[in-house]
């Protein structure tokens, strides 16, 4: 796994939510239609933040970035800027980790475990996870995958 010095490029805007790997890197794809920023988080195999990139080409609802350089294994998730208004359902804190609605894998390293998702095995997964850690200090991450 890289130690960062990854490098934004013009999104792949027609490919498919999530992280997606490409030749030379990956795109990125995220849904937040009231996100004012996104930043995309990348970690080591030590959960270390190694890199913070905005991302900052919006299609409408959907902010979007390829990242030259990245490879399967990475560790990822998003920081997100709004407004905070609870009421309207909007909940934004850019000190929080959010995983990857579109991952199709997550993983904690030092869990050394992963969980791979489908539609179907999303929630389950989920209350697995916070049922076996509820409160751990490892972060669950969305990991890049083929």
């Amino acid at each position: 796994m890289d130690n960062g010095n990854f490098k934004l490029a013009l999104s792949k805007q027609k490919a498919p939510l999530g992280a997606r790997l490409y030749e030379g890197g990956c795109n990125f794809k995220v849904f937040s239609p009231a996100a004012k920023e996104v930043y995309l988080c990348l970690f080591n195999e030590y959960e270390e933040e190694i890199q913070r990139i905005q991302l900052k080409e919006r299609v409408g609802p959907y902010w979007c970035g390829f990242v030259e350089g990245v490879q399967k294994g990475q560790y990822y998730g998003y920081r997100v800027v709004g407004q905070n208004d609870p009421m309207s359902g909007n909940v934004f804190d850019i000190s929080k980790l959010l995983i990857d609605p579109y991952a199709r894998l997550l993983n904690t390293a030092a869990m050394n475990e992963s969980i791979a998702l489908n539609k179907e095995a999303l929630s389950l997964a989920s209350k697995k996870y916070f049922d076996k850690y509820p409160l751990s200090s490892s972060l669950l991450r969305s990991e890049v995958v083929p």
